[in-house]
């Protein structure tokens, strides 16, 4: 175990983000966090930094002053300037590296810091909380990430809590999660939000690193709930709209039609094309999956996809 690393558990978890005032992440005001861990590796992920579920050390280039500080601090030996030149700045080796945070805390320029950070629940609590007052009659907590159920023992003790104290609650997640845990967190949720990316397990598996069997099987579950009469949360089912993987015709029809089997009480939603996830990219040094960038679709094509959604039966249609 390294040094000034707690253990994970349901009282502590790696969060990367709290988001205030959001309104993308459900409806009304909301306050999202962003918990570490994905069962999927997306080509095109929007959150590249919430995939791995473990805390790491980045380097913002830009900020760095190359005065040595973190050269001087680091107990390891784990940094040194790239080539012994200053002017490159510097490189650090994460095998020696124990992420004591000892070069976070002595540079003078914060060119150094920590993707995520280790909370518990009562300090996810705390934060939350503070933003209540905002959430009116609609808004509320959602989880996002990653993926929430990676870290199922800790977001799952968040969502009691936030029950506990009276907020509404949401959860975004690729439903790639075993029957068992996704039925603890119903009784919590008062919104669930499904992404379905591809209707096509080989492309699923090409593209995600996992094929959509189980994803359909937990979509099967829920709708036999809601054919029972029982009560689950509200379920809205997004289709991110990736050019040239998921923005396809035949793919949103499949999945639509797919939907339609279930129940209308099922919301379906088309998430369009987000350009700004290529600097997530550049700032943790890892390749893009496009050369040139996409631009976002314009109204008169998306609402082309929309069209789609309504010749394959959906009508509980939420326009983004």
């Amino acid at each position: 175990m390294k040094k000034n690393q707690p253990s994970l558990s349901a009282d502590c978890g790696l969060v990367f983000d709290i988001q205030r005032f959001s309104t993308h992440d459900g409806p009304g005001i909301r306050t999202t966090v962003f918990t570490k861990g994905c069962p999927l590796s997306c080509l095109w992920c929007q959150n590249p930094e919430g995939i791995e579920l473990k805390r790491n050390l980045s380097y913002f280039k830009n900020k760095c002053i190359a005065c040595g500080t973190c050269i001087s601090v680091c107990p390891e030996k784990a940094i040194t300037f790239v080539s012994g030149n200053k002017k490159d700045g510097i490189v650090v080796d994460k095998a020696k590296c124990t992420q004591c945070g000892e070069c976070v805390e002595a540079c003078p320029s914060m060119a150094l810091g920590f993707d995520a950070k280790y909370m518990t629940v009562r300090q996810v609590m705390e934060e939350v909380v503070k933003d209540k007052v905002f959430f009116g009659d609609f808004g509320g907590v959602t989880l996002s990430g990653g993926d929430p159920f990676y870290q199922w023992e800790f977001t799952l003790s968040i969502l009691k809590e936030c029950k506990a104290a009276n907020l509404r609650t949401a959860i975004e997640t690729s439903l790639y999660v075993s029957v068992q845990i996704l039925e603890l967190f119903l009784p919590y949720l008062d919104l669930l939000i499904a992404d379905m990316k591809v209707f096509d397990a080989q492309k699923h598996l090409l593209y995600t690193g996992k094929d959509n069997e189980l994803i359909k099987e937990n979509f099967r579950f829920l709708n036999a709930k809601i054919r029972n009469g029982e009560t689950i949360p509200q379920i809205l089912v997004r289709i991110p709209m990736i050019p040239g993987y998921t923005a396809a015709e035949d793919n949103i029809r499949s999945i639509a039609e797919f939907i339609h089997t279930m129940s209308p009480k099922m919301q379906m939603e088309l998430l369009n094309y987000n350009p700004l996830a290529k600097s997530k990219y550049n700032l943790l040094g890892q390749p893009y999956i496009f050369t040139k960038n996409p631009r976002m679709y314009p109204p008169e094509e998306m609402d082309r996809f929309y069209r789609i959604l309504a010749e394959a039966g959906i009508v509980n249609v939420v326009h983004g």
